[in-house]
């Protein structure tokens, strides 16, 4: 009897331990646990290092320990078509499940993306993204928020901030006596004359700075790099309000009232200003046609400032290797309170055409540890966007100071087509050069942004 009693609780004892084993290695049906379902999540990268893509290989192999399902892979793709072929692929419906998405970007590819998980009241112990409260306040800088967030859902997550400084050559300071570089744009016009060098027929032969002309990406002498964000940069500074608060159209170029009743554009003050570095009937003449491509002639020397984003610190040292330069804050007007900067900057996000957009959010939310951002930003060497790393990315990349300091006071604004824009503002530059009438080349620019809104 008591034999038999010892066979029937081994044999419970037994049978326990089997179903437990299947329980665990979900071979009874319905029973397997969803986290455990395999999963290839898909990112699309554009303008960046090789050494990136190694450093998202390891913060995916990270993820993908700690979660035990999503395999993350990174895609490089050529920048020139990146925009192009991205459009294509989400259409057919071979997209990414992620993608690089510029800070401009958001107008024309709203409908393309998916948004970040929002708080739901009553649901507050199991959220694990974020709110928008957070990353304005709290985790990222300003202009992030202005950017990728809107009608209160997060679009994107930046993946830094980079901004417009002045890159400028210290021998040519020192031989013109200039000891450092320009704070304010009135100290700009004036030591323009000292480092502008002529020859006898008054030909320019050292330029003080690329400023005054256009990037059109066809002829390479007198091409301006990133000459359209100058531009901008110039009429947020003024006060220029380049599109209403509704961004639904063009107002860069009404009158504002100024003391006295008198009225004054700030947007054609802007426009004017940059380009009387090409008129030579000017002080600050100190461009024109004939110029080397703006970031060739700084690294040979023959211009002493030009003015553009972190991204070509790299650029200018593999072209220029002995060249004594560094970096200054972009100028700001005498006086302004609040100091504005101008951004270009890449983030990423979710597509809505993905089958798997949860995943692709928690792994964004994976990334945007610190300890996960830190590896990307080594990588990188861009400017972080996260608060919270300021400090730390000045002590191991003191080269990325300025540019960090700067990403606080960034400033963009809404472009309904950023290329369409950038186009139309590079011909405003070109036709005031060129000798017409600047209060209608405005117009006609205004109305032409406009058409963009329909």
């Amino acid at each position: 009897m008591l034999d038999k009693l010892n066979y029937i609780i081994i044999g419970i004892i037994a049978a326990i331990i089997i179903f437990v084993l299947l329980l665990v290695t979900g071979v009874i049906p319905g029973l397997r646990s969803p986290v455990s379902e395999k999963c290839t999540l898909t990112v699309w990268g554009a303008f960046e290092d090789s050494g990136v893509k190694d450093a998202f290989e390891e913060i995916s192999a990270a993820y993908k320990k700690e979660n035990g399902a999503c395999e993350v892979k990174y895609f490089q793709r050529d920048y020139l078509n990146y925009e192009r072929d991205l459009v294509d692929a989400l259409a057919s419906g071979n997209g990414p499940d992620l993608f690089y998405i510029h800070n401009s970007w958001l107008p024309k590819h709203k409908e393309k993306i998916s948004p970040m998980p929002q708080l739901v009241p009553g649901k507050e112990k199991n959220f694990k993204y974020m709110t928008p409260y957070d990353y304005k306040n709290k985790i990222f800088v300003d202009v992030a928020a202005q950017d990728f967030i809107d009608d209160e859902k997060i679009y994107a997550i930046p993946l830094y901030v980079d901004t417009l400084a002045v890159f400028w050559n210290k021998d040519i300071f020192n031989k013109k006596g200039v000891p450092k570089p320009p704070q304010t744009w009135e100290e700009f016009v004036e030591i323009i004359p000292k480092l502008t060098e002529t020859d006898e027929k008054d030909n320019i032969t050292r330029s003080a700075v690329s400023m005054g002309m256009w990037s059109d990406n066809i002829t390479p002498k007198g091409n301006i790099n990133r000459a359209t964000d100058i531009l901008a940069a110039l009429m947020l500074q003024g006060g220029t309000e380049i599109t209403n608060k509704e961004n639904k159209s063009a107002t860069f170029v009404r009158t504002v009232s100024v003391g006295g009743g008198e009225e004054i554009s700030p947007g054609k003050q802007a426009l004017q200003f940059y380009t009387d570095f090409a008129n030579p009937l000017k002080k600050v003449y100190t461009w024109n046609k004939d110029m080397h491509y703006s970031l060739n002639a700084f690294s040979e020397g023959s211009v002493a400032m030009t003015i553009n984003y972190a991204y070509n610190t790299s650029t200018i040292k593999k072209e220029a290797s002995r060249l004594n330069f560094s970096v200054a804050p972009f100028p700001q007007p005498r006086g302004i309170a609040v100091p504005i900067n101008y951004p270009s900057y890449w983030g990423i996000t979710v597509a809505s055409a993905s089958k798997q957009q949860t995943q692709a959010w928690d792994f964004l939310m994976f990334f945007s540890r610190e300890e996960n951002t830190k590896k990307y930003l080594e990588a990188s060497h861009h400017p972080t966007a996260m608060k919270d790393l300021f400090l730390w990315q000045k002590a191991i990349d003191p080269d990325l100071s300025v540019f960090i300091d700067q990403a606080l006071s960034a400033k963009s604004w809404y472009q309904p087509n950023n290329l369409a824009v950038d186009q139309i503002f590079g011909e405003m530059i070109q036709s005031v050069v060129e000798g017409k009438d600047i209060d209608k080349v405005l117009s006609i620019a205004a109305e032409q942004v406009n058409l963009l809104f329909k």
